[in-house]
């Protein structure tokens, strides 16, 4: 088969908690990619802004997937697709995690606005992923009167995820990130595979045709429709059920293994 795209996840894929950066040799074997006329998609519930250029070695994608699908830039960094929280939304999130004293923030376009907990935030975000300059301290609850967010993270016990409230009723949803106690929330019509979908849709490319490499649920789906789904090895085992092949863990530099099995 002859694959014209690749979808690649951020954290857990090209990325490890042990690795912040792409390995030198893995940023060469996508770039021999799009050399070749493969279309090389990065797909990440991170903002643009924490998707940076450092942490993939100047690598330049074709496009950037963001926030879960709800936001898409081409390699020029315009925006061609956004989809953006409501005030219902922001409202009813912050009312419930003010009364839990639950960690909540929301990615905007220029950065991360911690709206509750915000000294608590930021040292476990420090613990997780280092870097903390794009933290914004936003407990004036003020932000989202300048332009709407994209989504939402939020950090709660473990114990306390039973009894978090439904949230289909204000249109949202909660995928579990892969360090506990950690979830991203987005509107529940907004996902990476739509996002996908549109790039695409614009370039006459088909699923078949598209190769996808991820590790977590919200690369269940992009995984399950691409021609060729591949799990990593560090992936939860939903995500091994639905992909065509499981590599070596983001540590062991599994993104390179399978093009290089695969694409080569």
């Amino acid at each position: 088969m002859e694959y014209k795209a690749i979808a690649l996840d951020i954290d857990g894929t090209l990325l490890c908690k042990e690795r912040k950066f792409v390995t030198i040799e893995c940023k060469k074997a996508i770039e021999n990619l799009q050399s070749k006329g493969i279309l090389v998609i990065i797909s990440t519930g991170r903002g643009r802004f924490a998707a940076e250029s450092d942490i993939l070695l100047g690598l330049k994608p074709d496009y950037f997937v963001c926030n879960n699908g709800a936001c898409i830039f081409d390699k020029n960094e315009n925006i061609i697709y956004e989809k953006r929280f409501e005030i219902s939304h922001v409202e009813a999130l912050t009312k419930i995690c003010e009364d839990k004293k639950y960690q909540l923030c929301f990615t905007f376009e220029d950065a991360y606005y911690i709206y509750v907990q915000y000294e608590e935030f930021v040292e476990t975000y420090k613990a997780n992923a280092g870097k903390t300059y794009y933290l914004k301290d936003g407990t004036d609850k003020a932000r989202h009167l300048q332009s709407m967010p994209y989504g939402a993270f939020l950090r709660l016990p473990i114990e306390s995820r039973k009894i978090f409230p439904s949230l289909t009723n204000f249109d949202l949803k909660m995928m579990e990130l892969s360090y506990s106690g950690a979830y991203d929330i987005c509107l529940s019509s907004t996902d990476k595979s739509s996002a996908v979908d549109i790039i695409l849709n614009n370039l006459g490319i088909n699923w078949n045709e598209t190769v996808a490499i991820g590790d977590n649920m919200n690369d269940i789906d992009i995984i399950s429709k691409s021609g060729l789904g591949i799990a990593m090895g560090n992936a939860v085992d939903e995500v091994k059920k639905a992909a065509s092949f499981v590599t070596t863990s983001a540590i062991e530099d599994g993104v390179l293994n399978a093009i290089n099995r695969f694409l080569i």
